[in-house]
C-alpha cells in the first residue's frame, strides 16, 4: 500500500475518529459500523504498542476517543474500554 507506516496508521485512526463523530451526531444504524471501528481502533493500539514513536504520537487521541465512545452505546463503550486497557497493558507488569 504505502511505505509510510505512521501516515497509514494515522489514516486508520482518522477513520475511527470520523466514525465516532458521525455516530455521536447521527447515531448508528448497523452493528457492523461499530464492529469496524472497534477493529481498526484495536489495530492502531496494537501498532502503537509495538512502536514507542507511534505510541507517543497517538496516546492522547486514543485516550480521548476511548472517552467519547461512552456516549455512543454501552456495548461499544465496553469493547473500546477493554481494547484500550487490555492492549495498553504491558505483559511484563503482570509478573
Amino acid at each position: 500500500m504505502t511505505e509510510d507506516e505512521e501516515g497509514t496508521l494515522d489514516l486508520h485512526f482518522y477513520y475511527v475518529e470520523l466514525g465516532t463523530e458521525f455516530a455521536l451526531t447521527y447515531g448508528y444504524f448497523y452493528d457492523t459500523f461499530l464492529d469496524s471501528m472497534e477493529s481498526v481502533y484495536n489495530h492502531v493500539l496494537e501498532e502503537c504498542r509495538k512502536n514507542k514513536q507511534f505510541e507517543n504520537r497517538f496516546k492522547d487521541r486514543l485516550y480521548e476517543l476511548m472517552l467519547k465512545s461512552e456516549e455512543i452505546s454501552w456495548l461499544h463503550d465496553e469493547l473500546i474500554l477493554d481494547i484500550y486497557y487490555f492492549t495498553q497493558r504491558d505483559p511484563e507488569e503482570e509478573r
